[in-house]
């Protein structure tokens, strides 16, 4: 277990080294799915690493660094003040075989899985995608 941890830790340290010579500035990254294996993980790489994280939640936001987010019908404001933007959300496995589970996800799946019109207009400049 300690060796585990102390490699993961030495690897978030070379990562860190890594990302501060591409990019000096901390930037603000707003991350769905922030709450499963990935996107857990990756949000404490991010805060280490001096960056600000916005968890992007379906309930109602708990803390300050989350916004509550719909799928099918996201707040236009919703992305104010952030510099990239990384979707991990999908649905449980267990989500699909409940009835009152599978028609919202398979409506959301005939939709892109963030539907962002006018409220991130620099998301279409090719050099802010990630």
């Amino acid at each position: 277990m300690f060796a585990y941890r102390q490699r993961q830790l030495a690897d978030d340290l070379t990562a860190h080294r890594r990302a501060s010579l591409l990019h000096a500035a901390p930037t603000t990254v707003a991350i769905t799915g922030s709450s499963g294996l990935v996107g857990t993980a990756l949000c404490a790489l991010l805060t280490t690493g001096g960056h600000r994280v916005i968890r992007l939640v379906r309930r109602e936001p708990s803390t300050g660094d989350e916004r509550r987010w719909n799928p099918l019908d996201p707040h236009p404001d919703l992305l104010d003040g952030v510099d990239a933007l990384i979707h991990l959300a999908g649905k449980r496995s267990r989500d699909a075989s409940t009835p009152d589970t599978r028609q919202p996800f398979a409506t959301a799946a005939s939709r892109r899985p963030i539907d962002l019109p006018g409220s991130w207009p620099e998301a279409a400049d090719p050099d802010r995608r990630l």
